[in-house]
C-alpha cells in the first residue's frame, strides 16, 4: 500500500535523478498514467537547443494514448536554474491548454508543478511543490 503522498514522492525522485542525469541538457517528457498507476516517461529533447530549452515529440503523445495511458502532464528540467517557468515556458505552454506542466530544478533541486493556459503557465495550487 502505498501511502499518503508516497507517489508525489517516487515522482519528485524520478523527476530529479532524470533532471540530473542529463544536466547540461534539459531532460524532458511525459508523466502518464494507466491502470491506477502513475510514471515518468523520459523521451528525447527535440530542441535544436537543448542546453536552454526542450520540445517533446508530439508524436510520443499520441503513442501513449494510443497505449491506453492518460497523459497527466509534460516535464521538463531547468539544470542551471530554479523550478520556475522561464519566458519560454510560458510561450510554449499555450500550445496545450489545460495539460499539467511539471518543472525540475537543480539550483537547488526542487520541482514544482504548473497549469498551461493561452497565457501561459500558471500555479497549480492543487499540485505537488516539492
Amino acid at each position: 500500500m502505498t501511502r499518503p503522498g508516497g507517489e508525489s514522492q517516487r515522482l519528485r525522485a524520478e523527476l530529479l535523478a532524470a533532471a540530473s542525469e542529463a544536466a547540461p541538457l534539459e531532460a524532458c517528457g511525459l508523466i502518464l498514467r494507466r491502470d491506477g498507476r502513475t510514471w515518468l516517461q523520459s523521451l528525447p529533447n527535440q530542441s535544436p537547443t537543448p542546453k536552454v530549452a526542450f520540445a517533446v515529440d508530439p508524436l510520443a503523445v499520441l503513442a501513449a494514448e494510443n497505449d491506453g495511458c492518460d497523459v497527466v502532464g509534460v516535464w521538463h528540467s531547468h539544470p542551471g536554474g530554479s523550478a520556475q517557468p522561464s519566458a519560454a515556458d510560458h510561450d510554449g505552454a499555450a500550445a496545450w491548454p489545460g495539460l499539467a506542466f511539471w518543472i525540475a530544478g537543480l539550483h537547488p533541486p526542487s520541482a514544482t508543478r504548473w497549469i498551461a493556459t493561452e497565457g501561459g503557465l500558471r500555479a497549480d495550487p492543487a499540485g505537488p511543490v516539492w
